[in-house]
């Protein structure tokens, strides 16, 4: 597309426009057979949803390095205890690795029904088939790679630790400590922000295009590239305007989770059933879609090529359950 005809998108009008077809998609008119078909696909698309841990030890006071841990700790398990470990590791990775697929999956199904106004599953499960596991190879890579990035930052703060003595319960100076706290927490944090940002581009952005063109998650990948060069400035009015958006629903939530408690004798059972995954997306839904619809819309500011709501114009069934 020639540079001159990308506009600059903007927030507000993406975010009026993002009710209206939140509105458009689920009450106008209301079906409930379509409620739960994009439920359906909205839960899929969520089922990766979730964040690395790491665990940084702070006191090493009187405490073996970590090699002498590593002699000290395996003797003890024995082959059985070593065993199990290994068998639920695997597990654990193939349960990931199940979740990460089928997210990839839903995405495309979730974004078809916002985009088309219509709540298939049968039909779109094999229709985004190639461009879905594009995804996935493309993000289990990428986390494979971040998590053993991760490992060597606090593999190298532990023998970094060791090395110099720092002890936050001995004589280690005041500074040493807020040295290493600072190479722990800090650098670690500023990767994984920096990932989570990229993550949000992919799944708010980049698989639209792939969606939209046909592409792979690499092509798509670099036409979004660049598209965010030329207008920074927005994107990150985007994200900032998705942090307060997510803090008012934490705060509204909050509120209502605490009065439900408070006010209502079933207020226990509420809370339980939204903790059931299927059923607080289908609660949920119409925020969910809201959230879908803003970043498309966000998107198609920039012109006909970005546009996903351009496929609706042709003849679509709404649903298939």
């Amino acid at each position: 597309m020639p540079e001159e005809n990308i506009k600059t998108p903007k927030v507000f009008d993406a975010l009026e426009l993002a009710v209206q077809t939140t509105i458009n998609t689920l009450f106008k008119p209301f079906d409930l057979a379509k409620w739960f078909a994009i439920g359906f696909c909205a839960w899929l698309a969520g089922f990766s949803r979730g964040g690395f841990t790491f665990g940084f030890p702070l006191n090493f006071e009187k405490s073996p390095s970590l090699p002498q841990q590593i002699d000290l700790n395996l003797p003890q398990l024995g082959f059985l205890g070593i065993s199990i470990i290994f068998t639920i590791a695997v597990m654990s990775f193939g349960i990931w690795l199940l979740f990460l697929w089928l997210s990839c999956r839903g995405r495309f199904m979730f974004l078809d029904c916002v985009a088309k106004n219509r709540g298939l599953i049968k039909k779109q499960w094999s229709q985004f088939r190639q461009q879905a596991n594009s995804l996935f190879l493309f993000k289990l890579v990428l986390t494979i790679g971040l998590s053993l990035f991760m490992a060597v930052i606090v593999l190298s703060s532990l023998v970094t630790a060791d090395k110099f003595n720092i002890s936050f319960s001995g004589d280690t100076s005041t500074s040493a400590k807020i040295a290493y706290a600072a190479w722990v927490f800090s650098v670690p944090s500023c990767f994984f922000i920096i990932f989570l940002i990229f993550f949000k581009f992919i799944n708010d952005f980049v698989v639209a295009l792939m969606y939209l063109h046909k592409l792979s998650v690499a092509a798509a990948l670099r036409k979004f590239c660049g598209v965010l060069v030329k207008n920074k400035s927005a994107f990150a009015l985007y994200l900032l305007f998705l942090m307060l958006i997510n803090s008012a629903v934490l705060c509204i939530l909050g509120i209502f989770f605490f009065f439900s408690f408070c006010c209502c004798c079933g207020g226990f059972v509420i809370v339980t059933l939204l903790a059931i995954p299927y059923i607080s997306t289908v609660v949920l839904l119409p925020l969910i879609v809201f959230k879908r619809a803003f970043s498309l819309k966000f998107l198609s500011q920039l012109g006909s090529e970005y546009n996903v709501f351009l496929l609706a114009e042709e003849p679509i069934e709404k649903t298939d359950i």
